[in-house]
C-alpha cells in the first residue's frame, strides 16, 4: 500500500510540473504567453495586451490662445470663443504607432498632423489662410508654423509663429491640457 500511495504522489507531481503554466492565460490577439506571462507585440501593453501604447494621449486638450492674439487685438476685443485653443487627438487608423493631431485653433484653420506621441517633438506644417474677423475692417492673411510635443499623456505643448504680412510675426506657446 505505500508503493501504491509513493506512485500516486510521484504521478500526481509529474502532472502537476508538466501543466501548461498558459493554458489558463489569454493574451489576445496583440500578444503571446511565455511561462504564465503575457509577452506584448510591440506598440500594446496590459497585463492581457489589451490596450494600445498610444491610447493614453487620445482625447480633447484646451489651453488659452487669448495671450497670442494679445499683440493683434486688445484682450478685451477677442472674440468669444478666440481665447481657447482646442486639439482632438485620436488614433491614426494607417500606424499604430501614430496618433492624428487636429488643432482647428477655433478660426476655421485645420491643421491635421499623424505624430508618435512617444518620440518627443514634432513639426507643425505651415498652414496660411485669409481671415474675416468683425473687430479687424479688412481680411487679414495669417501663417501658422511650428513645433509641438506630448509634456505627458494629459498635456500638448504648442509653439508656433503667427505671420502676418506687412504686421508683424508673433510668437506663442500653447499649454494645452486633456479635458
Amino acid at each position: 500500500m505505500k508503493k501504491i500511495g509513493s506512485v500516486l504522489a510521484f504521478v500526481s507531481l509529474f502532472i502537476i510540473a508538466c501543466s501548461d503554466p498558459c493554458s489558463d492565460i489569454d493574451c489576445g490577439a496583440n500578444g503571446t504567453c511565455i511561462e504564465g506571462v503575457c509577452n506584448c507585440d510591440e506598440a500594446y501593453t496590459g497585463v492581457n495586451c489589451e490596450t494600445e501604447i498610444r491610447a493614453k494621449y487620445l482625447g480633447i486638450f484646451e489651453g488659452d490662445f487669448s495671450a497670442c492674439l494679445g499683440g493683434l487685438v486688445p484682450p478685451d476685443q477677442i472674440p468669444d470663443g478666440l481665447g481657447t485653443a482646442s486639439a482632438t487627438v485620436t488614433s491614426d487608423p494607417d500606424n499604430i504607432w501614430h496618433v492624428i493631431i487636429s488643432t482647428p485653433f477655433n478660426t476655421g484653420m485645420d491643421n491635421t498632423i499623424s505624430v508618435n506621441p512617444e518620440s518627443g517633438s514634432f513639426n507643425l506644417p505651415a498652414i496660411t489662410q485669409t481671415l474675416e474677423l468683425e473687430q479687424i475692417p479688412f481680411p487679414i492673411t495669417i501663417t501658422v508654423t511650428g513645433n509641438g510635443e506630448f509634456l505627458s499623456e494629459d498635456q500638448l505643448r504648442l509653439n508656433f509663429t503667427i505671420i502676418i504680412p506687412l504686421v508683424q510675426s508673433i510668437e506663442c506657446t500653447i499649454d494645452m491640457n486633456k479635458q
